[in-house]
């Protein structure tokens, strides 16, 4: 395949099911342009309807809310109650390594009288995130797959019909555009956001995902807040902090800084969230880095020439401030936890690219590759299969 950045923003075509346009602009760029020129308004009243179908008598939660405790799940918290008039029920999945923040702003959303459920996995939910990191380099594969699994359960036990994600990142990020097409249904859930790795076949109860037939029988309504509303950081980061979300640097833990130049993203679970994104950066040649400014090129608020200097000065962060933690997380020895991730480095980029170079036991950019070498003007073939 052909190795070469969009000409817009900061993906590359490694980028799993990226696609581009014949002009080499990526399908998430053209998706930031398209929604625009979006009708939000009428896509405001579809979701008004939506409400309306499934809203109760307010005594008992309507619809469930996957909370992470960022900013996004703040904001759709708080239009859920305040504008929609619904009665959410926010639903966690535990951090594998959690923090003081993210506990304070889970108290800090249901002093604003919210109703938080947190859920706790079993000894199990660590060994499927080495699993997925040994086999995947997946490092939070037991997370992001059990924030579908438990919190689909979860809504069957309690026969709440209406669950809302916030936003479908293929659309967003750059993936398939076949969403609207088949909907989000369990096929689609394990192709795209379980990396075609059926969870059932692990045979844990908290990863099991009914099947299709199930769902359907429940009356499940799976949607998403980014098909209603413009997914906007800053109006979130607004009415967040209406209701009480606490961020930047004077929170302690250490928990902003790590390979990001923002203070309010994934503070409740910083640690996986860069190891996933060094990974990100080994396997597929872009980190956290170009993927948060990739979404600030995308929105306007910089240029990519800024975006490209983001990218250039935390992709390659190597997570060393607290391997540790890592390596008491996941039960390994320092030297096992760096061979399982030397494995996953794309071979294929490094050798054709001349991307990476390996110093004092860190992959990183090369120096005159600093600029993230975006200013590439041409593809570089590379011996690549896409299933990293």
């Amino acid at each position: 395949m052909n190795f070469f950045y969009c000409k817009k923003c900061l993906m590359p075509s490694t980028r799993p099911r990226i696609q581009f346009d014949e002009d080499g602009v990526c399908n998430g760029c053209l998706y930031a342009e398209k929604s625009i020129a979006t009708d939000w308004d009428a896509c405001w009243k579809e979701l008004q309807a939506l409400c309306d179908k499934y809203r109760g008598n307010g005594k008992q939660p309507d619809m469930i809310i996957p909370w992470s405790g960022g900013k996004d799940s703040y904001h759709i918290a708080y239009m859920m109650k305040y504008e929609l008039g619904m009665n959410p029920l926010l639903v966690k999945v535990a951090p594998l390594i959690p923090t003081e923040i993210g506990k304070r702003n889970e108290d800090n959303i249901r002093d604003a009288g919210f109703r938080l459920i947190k859920i706790y996995p079993e000894r199990a939910y660590v060994d499927l995130c080495l699993k997925g990191l040994i086999e995947q380099g997946r490092p939070q594969m037991g997370f992001v797959t059990g924030i579908t699994t438990m919190i689909v359960q979860e809504a069957m036990r309690r026969g709440i019909k209406l669950i809302i994600w916030g936003e479908e990142g293929e659309s967003i990020y750059g993936g398939r555009e076949d969403y609207k097409e088949h909907g989000f249904n369990r096929q689609w859930i394990v192709d795209v956001y379980f990396s075609g790795h059926d969870t059932n076949d692990l045979d844990l109860d908290l990863w099991h995902l009914p099947s299709q037939e199930e769902l359907d029988s429940a009356g499940v309504c799976f949607a998403h807040w980014s098909n209603f509303a413009k997914w906007d950081n800053e109006l979130h980061l607004h009415h967040a902090k209406k209701i009480g979300f606490e961020y930047g640097p004077e929170v302690g833990d250490g928990v902003t800084g790590f390979g990001t130049f923002t203070n309010y993203t994934s503070l409740d679970d910083p640690y996986l969230r860069t190891f996933h994104t060094y990974l990100m950066f080994l396997k597929f040649g872009f980190g956290r880095g170009s993927h948060e400014a990739t979404g600030e090129i995308r929105s306007g608020r910089i240029n990519r020439e800024q975006g490209i200097m983001l990218a250039g000065n935390y992709d390659d962060y190597d997570c060393s401030d607290f391997w540790d933690k890592l390596c008491n997380l996941y039960r390994v020895s320092d030297m096992e936890l760096q061979k399982i991730v030397e494995s996953h480095a794309n071979r294929a980029i490094v050798r054709k690219v001349g991307y990476w170079e390996k110093l004092d036991r860190r992959w990183q950019l090369r120096p005159e590759l600093k600029d993230f070498g975006i200013n590439q003007s041409n593809a570089v073939e590379i011996d690549y299969d896409g299933k990293y």
